[in-house]
């Protein structure tokens, strides 16, 4: 893919191999190649343009969990209509039928009405839904997918959606064709085993591996298994990256342990980053220690652990703590919930204390004041059971709303473990 760059390091034990590529079937159809005719007719007349075929199909494979793919759907509307003559869009919905995705928009644009936000609707265009047909044609790992095909058959382009815009749409009408951005997926690709390694590797030989790809890498599965000896990131910016290490060197990391110092342009949200890394397994408890030492050497950005002393919010508990061990039952929590709109009773049922509570105490007491940590001193741990009669969403409301419990918030300095990232000197 364009702009992409690749960083490997490799270490063996025992016998000898052969290097061959593993490409994982990426695409069983390829731009380039022509469809089979009964695909073809099949697309005609599913879009309805068996008697005019326009110069260009796009396929819009797309789905109810994908946000993006919905998001994206008023300017699949303004586009069919600026090119109606030329162009025609087809939605594929493989997973579900017109019942369910009817279903879903009303529900949706239902929550958004209660938002006060404009409803999305499905566009005014040829739709296929609850056939796998085309997708089996079209394998993918992920959607949005789009798969141009012009007038006579042939495979234009593959990609994210990211291309099909006007500009873009147009410059293939005009016979210009680079700019139409390739999506790579990796259909068979056997991610439990280290990426883009040939299978002739057996995996109990390698000591240490190492890969990092700057740039969308593609898309395949993610490992089904990840075991101590294995750190595993996929097309994440590189601050995602470096949280993902940090959130296990410093386990309280998401309540405002992370120092981010100075404007580092390296930490945008548009680069994209794959990482894979494993270690021998007699040094799995150093796995994440490794690996941020590892990441630091090829990217402008510089992790690491510190100590500091820090204005925070510190939670402290007077009472007994059986008031909030769970009863058990079904798990619940509406916490994130409670807005101006909705009237569901904000409650926390056999939840962890450490998981669930505290980072939804944390996010609403730094709304007030983000540059202050929250220290958590109850020694509370475990399951629990709470709830609210009032709404609690901020602050104020928050210490009012837990002074019941027996907790108090306090504001003072601590000295604390905190990730800090750093943009590196040039020299």
């Amino acid at each position: 893919m364009r702009g992409t760059t690749w960083v490997l390091s490799l270490l063996l034990c025992g016998a000898a191999w052969a290097a061959k590529g593993q490409d994982g079937n990426q695409l069983t159809i390829r731009p380039g190649d022509r469809v089979a005719d009964s695909t073809f007719q099949y697309i005609l007349e599913k879009s309805g343009r068996a008697s005019d075929p326009p110069a260009l199909f796009i396929l819009d494979f797309w789905s109810t969990s994908c946000t993006s793919c919905i998001a994206a759907f008023p300017k699949v509307d303004s586009l069919q209509k600026q090119f109606a003559g030329s162009v025609q869009f087809l939605l594929i919905n493989s997973q579900e039928n017109q019942d369910k995705v009817y279903r879903h928009f009303e529900l949706m644009n239902a929550r958004r009405q209660k938002r006060g936000n404009q409803p999305i609707n499905l566009p005014k265009t040829p739709s296929v839904a609850g056939e796998d047909y085309l997708r089996n044609v079209f394998p993918h790992m992920a959607v949005p997918h789009h798969v141009w095909i012009s007038n006579t058959g042939y495979v234009v382009a593959i990609t994210n959606g990211g291309s099909s815009n006007a500009s873009t749409i147009q410059g293939y009408l005009d016979g210009r064709r680079s700019d139409i951005e390739v999506k790579k997926d990796f259909t068979n690709m056997d991610t439990d085993h280290p990426l883009f390694l040939s299978k002739d590797v057996d995996r109990s030989q390698i000591e240490h591996f190492s890969l990092l790809i700057k740039g969308h890498a593609g898309y395949f599965r993610h490992p089904r298994l990840l075991d101590s000896t294995r750190h595993f990131a996929m097309n994440k910016p590189l601050r995602n990256l470096y949280e993902s290490l940090a959130s296990r060197l410093v386990p309280l990391l998401r309540h405002g342990r992370l120092i981010i110092e100075g404007n580092i342009s390296a930490l945008d949200d548009q680069t994209y980053y794959t990482y894979d890394f494993i270690v021998p397994r007699e040094l799995s408890d150093s796995l994440y220690r490794y690996a941020l030492a590892d990441l630091n050497r090829y990217v402008p950005v510089f992790g690491r652990v510190e100590k500091r002393r820090l204005p925070a919010f510190i939670l402290t508990f007077s009472e007994g703590k059986s008031v909030f061990e769970s009863k058990g039952g079904a798990r619940k929590n509406t916490l994130y919930l409670r807005d101006n709109v909705t009237h569901e009773r904000q409650v926390l049922i056999n939840q962890e204390w450490e998981d669930h509570f505290l980072p939804w105490v944390s996010s609403t007491v730094r709304k007030s004041e983000s540059t202050k940590i929250l220290v958590d001193e109850t020694g509370i741990s475990g399951n629990i059971d709470i709830e609210f009669d009032d709404v609690v969403n901020d602050y104020h409301s928050l210490r009012l709303a837990l002074r019941r419990y027996g907790i108090s918030i306090l504001e003072a300095e601590r000295e604390v473990e905190v990730f800090v990232l750093s943009a590196k000197k040039m020299n």
